[in-house]
């Protein structure tokens, strides 16, 4: 950290719990959107979903440092009263630090259970401030956006996936070490059990490699793989598992969320139907575009598919040899 986005961040850390009069949307240079979601009356409102990835946009100025703080939020009863009173150290990400790009945006991304340590339903805040010469003080404040956590964003998980049911996924790897792989936003268990294919070990993969994992859910919801497959790209990656839950937004899968709209297509046997026949516990293969692992959202839904590892081929038979009996010649009274 430089010494001028130091000095933003000590102005942020001293102001913030300063009147908040005249934010009550996010001012155009400085653009605060978490998921999406800047509509609503001050203090803005936006979920974050503890399972799911989640992104803050933050916008202003090209170049210019800025620097983002969660805390706990004030419920003042009028604008001014509202703010953020203090920060707690403990939460990941509770002060961000960066610059905006040639164009003046800068995005932060959550990894999937980085906010694990919030329990569901408590609510925090988040504020930005990004440097502004025409600003006297320097820089300038977004508005508060209130955060409301949930297990994840599209729907409550309903159910647990039983023990040895499906998990695969067929997508571009985002992360692996020695004991485990990360396809989009789903973490598998690596073990001495697992079998690769196309490659003999994980260190010889490299984020972007397209694999696909065929797995099992293992005791206390961890996905575990089996073979690891390295494979060629294709235009949409597939995730199948067991619905745990089904939203207006979409659908619980493997613990994640995957979001549906109007242009998602819903398949059962050939025949199309509709969000609202998917009910939790049944297997399901998601498409989904590759590049939207962030907010997965759904192409294409097949119900109730039986997706199993393939089996490996057994080997033909040894053919027997046959063995040539001589018909001795008949004797000499049967002639």
């Amino acid at each position: 950290m430089n010494a001028r986005t130091l000095s933003v961040a000590c102005a942020l850390s001293g102001l913030l719990a300063l009147s908040a009069a005249g934010q009550s949307s996010n001012h155009p240079s400085s653009t605060l959107v978490v998921n999406r979601n800047a509509a609503g009356a001050a203090p803005l409102q936006a979920l974050i979903g503890i399972q799911d990835p989640n992104v803050i946009d933050i916008e202003g100025e090209p170049a210019a440092p800025w620097v983002a703080v969660f805390g706990v939020y004030d419920r003042g009863t009028t604008v001014a009263g509202m703010g953020i009173l203090n920060v707690d150290l403990s939460l990941p990400f509770s002060r961000v630090f960066g610059f905006t790009d040639a164009e003046g945006n800068a995005q932060i991304t959550f990894p999937v259970g980085s906010l694990s340590q919030v329990s569901p339903g408590l609510e925090v805040a988040v504020q930005t401030a990004i440097a502004d010469a025409t600003m006297a003080s320097g820089f300038r404040l977004s508005g508060v956006t209130q955060i409301t956590t949930v297990e994840t964003m599209s729907s409550p998980p309903l159910l647990n996936p039983g023990v040895g049911s499906t998990a695969r996924a067929r997508a571009p790897m985002m992360g692996e070490d020695a004991g485990s792989v990360t396809v989009g936003n789903l973490t598998f268990v690596v073990d001495a059990a697992t079998l690769f294919a196309n490659f003999t070990a994980m260190s010889e993969l490299a984020p972007g490699d397209w694999v696909v994992v065929e797995g099992r859910v293992g005791p206390q919801g961890a996905l575990v793989a089996e073979q690891v497959s390295l494979e060629d790209a294709e235009k949409l990656a597939r995730v199948s598992g067991q619905v745990q839950g089904v939203g207006p937004s979409g659908l619980v899968v493997l613990g994640v969320s995957i979001y549906t709209s109007s242009t998602t297509q819903f398949c059962d046997g050939g025949v199309s139907v509709a969000l609202t026949d998917i009910v939790p516990g049944i297997t399901v293969e998601v498409m989904v575009p590759v590049g939207s692992e962030v907010f997965p959202n759904a192409d294409t839904v097949l119900l109730n598919v039986n997706v199993e590892l393939e089996p490996e081929p057994e080997p033909e038979p040894e053919e027997e040899e046959e063995i040539e009996f001589e018909i001795p010649p008949a004797p000499p009274f049967c002639s």
